[in-house]
């Protein structure tokens, strides 16, 4: 993982999730949360999700495996 200029970790949080996507990491940053996503294949993704207040709960799961509504 990525360190701050003092040489601390970034405070990555492990978000838990089933189906697809195992490791998902989440990181608060100003207006949101920067997302990642790192898949047994290899693949790597990283994307910013829009939340100005952070109320993305740490204890939400993405089901990968429900039907899509």
């Amino acid at each position: 993982m990525a360190r701050m200029k003092d040489g601390s970790r970034l405070p990555w949080e492990v978000v838990f999730s089933t189906g697809a996507h195992p490791h998902l990491w989440r990181l608060e940053v100003p207006g949101g949360w920067l997302v990642a996503v790192y898949s047994e294949l290899g693949a790597r993704n990283l994307t910013f999700l829009p939340d100005p207040k952070h109320e993305w709960d740490h204890h939400w799961c993405l089901d990968t495996t429900a039907p899509a509504k």
